[in-house]
This record gives structure tokens, C-alpha cells and sequence, in this order.
């Protein structure tokens, strides 16, 4: 099923231009509908033009994500945005910071120290904030999910890894890429038990915004409503004290980076989790 996209991934790893990347970015939407989300399963609503075709006259859709589909099963709809990602220069931009952490491992204020200076060092833009907006806004009607392909030219180093990632766990277009190979998939057909069981619905729970406490999905990784999320989007700041805890509601110091009161931190049985 993946061989494929692999080869032609193997054809063009070493072209740098414009061009071949997209080349490859198209390749992987392809890839993405004939053997991940299949026919037999979900429908397509809208696709996006192709690089070619908006050169020649842009067409307005394609700023929103690659495909919006329609599961056949539930009828829900959905959009999926494929992004397909070298990441040989990022582990070589790493090495240098590898490199200092084994020279110091047996120090242990020297690894703190590092762990400090480089906390931010495996940060990976997803996509463009201006992109991430407007996915942002499209997600409170109907789910963004990134079906993203990490490839490296040594596979050894770093085998191909596929990662299916819901906005909703997103609070900005910078991850940490530990987080994002928690979304792994294998290469096999998304079937729609496997779609909203593990990567949409599973916010069964009712929560609160931090900032306005009114009533959202539960979900400890994004604990603000859209409109309270655009406004702390404009200044990111993960520790800013926020007001109500996600779950209970209650006033209590938190933030969005720890969005639960002690109480419901000690004991999630109480929200329902």
C-alpha cells in the first residue's frame, strides 16, 4: 500500500526546489485517499485544486484543508489536511544539542541547565499560523484532522512515520514532534470505529473554558472555547493565569498548560473521566 508514495518519495529526497516539494505534498494527498481514507468508507465533499491549477487562476477553497469528507457510516463530515514533511534537517539541526547532553549526562546541574536552554529546540510548525487560524475557526463546525507523513533520507535514523493529529489537541501550529509521534498510525486503511473512537469523539466528558467557564468538550490539551482560544492565540503565553478549572468549573489558579484545579488533577473519577 505505502511502497508506492515511498518510491517517489526516494526519486525526489534529494531535489531542494519549490517544485519537487510540491510534487511531493501532492503525491501524499493522493496517497492519502486511495489507501487511508477509502472510497468504501467516506465520501469526498470538496477537494482542494492542485498547485498547477490555482497558477493558472487561484481558487478561494483551496485555502481551506485538503479534503472535506463524509463518513458513510455516521454521516458526519470532516475535513483532512495531508502534509508531508522531510525531517532530515531538523534531526541534523538536533545533533549539536544531542551531542552537548552526552558530554554532560553524568552532571546533573549541567543537564538541567541544557534541558533549560533548549526546551524549546524540538518545536515543529505543523503549518503557518495564518493556516492554523483558519483551520482553527473551520473546527468548530465541522473536525480538522493533519494527516502528516514524517520522512528522513536514512530510514535507519528514522523509519517513515505516519500521524493523524485532531486540531482539537492543538493550541498552536508549533508542537513539540515527541507530541506529534504520539498520533502515530500504521499504514493501513482508517477505518470510521478507528476515526471517531481514538481521534475525535473521545472528549465524552463536559468541561469549561479557563477564561469564561462556559460549557465545552473536556479536552486537557485545548481548554478554551474559540473565541477565548483567538485571543490568547494572539499572545501565546501558556502561563497565563486563566481563571476556572477545565473540569469542575470552579475558580482555581490555573492555566492553559495546566487547566485543572489540585482536586480534579488528583482525582479525574470526579469529572466523569
Amino acid at each position: 500500500m505505502f511502497e508506492k508514495f515511498r518510491t517517489i518519495y526516494r526519486e525526489i529526497k534529494t531535489a531542494l526546489d519549490e517544485t519537487e516539494n510540491i510534487r511531493l505534498g501532492e503525491e501524499w494527498e493522493k496517497e492519502v485517499r486511495e489507501n487511508f481514507f477509502q472510497a468504501d468508507d467516506y465520501d469526498i465533499l470538496a477537494k482542494t485544486h492542485s498547485f498547477e491549477e490555482n497558477r493558472k487562476d487561484f481558487v478561494k477553497s483551496s485555502l481551506d484543508p485538503d479534503y472535506k469528507f463524509q463518513c458513510k457510516l455516521t454521516g458526519r463530515e470532516f475535513y483532512v489536511e495531508c502534509k508531508a514533511r522531510d525531517v532530515t534537517k531538523f534531526f541534523k539541526r538536533l545533533e549539536p544539542i544531542d551531542r552537548e547532553f552526552e558530554k554532560y549526562k553524568k552532571d546533573r546541574v549541567a543537564t538541567r541547565d541544557l534541558e533549560q536552554k533548549h526546551k524549546y529546540a524540538e518545536l515543529f510548525d505543523i503549518c503557518n499560523e495564518g493556516q492554523f487560524q483558519r483551520y482553527k475557526a473551520l473546527n468548530k463546525l465541522h473536525k480538522v484532522l493533519f494527516m502528516v507523513v514524517f520522512f528522513h533520507v536514512s530510514a535507519k535514523e528514522f523509519p517513515e512515520t505516519i500521524c493523524l493529529v485532531p486540531i482539537d489537541d492543538l493550541l498552536t501550529n508549533r508542537v513539540f514532534f515527541g507530541q506529534l509521534l504520539e498520533y502515530a498510525v500504521p499504514p493501513l486503511a482508517i477505518s470510521p470505529f478507528k476515526l471517531w473512537r481514538h481521534f475525535v469523539l473521545f472528549y465524552g466528558a463536559d468541561g469549561h473554558c479557563v477564561r469564561c467557564k462556559c460549557r465545552i468538550k473536556f479536552n486537557n490539551l485545548n481548554p478554551l472555547c474559540h473565541a477565548c482560544w483567538e485571543k490568547w492565540f494572539a499572545y501565546k503565553k501558556f502561563t497565563y493565569p486563566e481563571r476556572y478549572c477545565h473540569a469542575c468549573g470552579q475558580e482555581a489558579a490555573v492555566s492553559s498548560i495546566k487547566p485543572l484545579c489540585g482536586k480534579c488533577y488528583k482525582f479525574p473519577t470526579n469529572y466523569g473521566l
